[in-house]
């Protein structure tokens, strides 16, 4: 499994960037609820830079900059 960052280079207003997280976060939500540890722990984060690619363990993501936001 993989989760596929969005380009963040984009021109939104603040309601649409806002409504866009929102929906983000919501279906982030759903597609975590029913993993395992197990599925959750081989999850990859992917980051698209048009033809460049670079990928990491979601972990990474969680003990990085998630932590560093809250």
């Amino acid at each position: 499994d993989v989760c596929i960052r969005p380009n963040p280079k984009v021109n939104l207003n603040y309601e649409e960037l806002r409504g866009k997280t929102l929906v983000n976060l919501f279906e982030s939500r759903n597609a975590f609820l029913n993993k395992t540890e197990s599925e959750i722990a081989i999850l990859n984060v992917v980051f698209l830079y048009g033809e460049k690619q670079s990928e990491f363990p979601f972990w990474n993501f969680i003990n990085g900059q998630l932590s560093d936001t809250i």
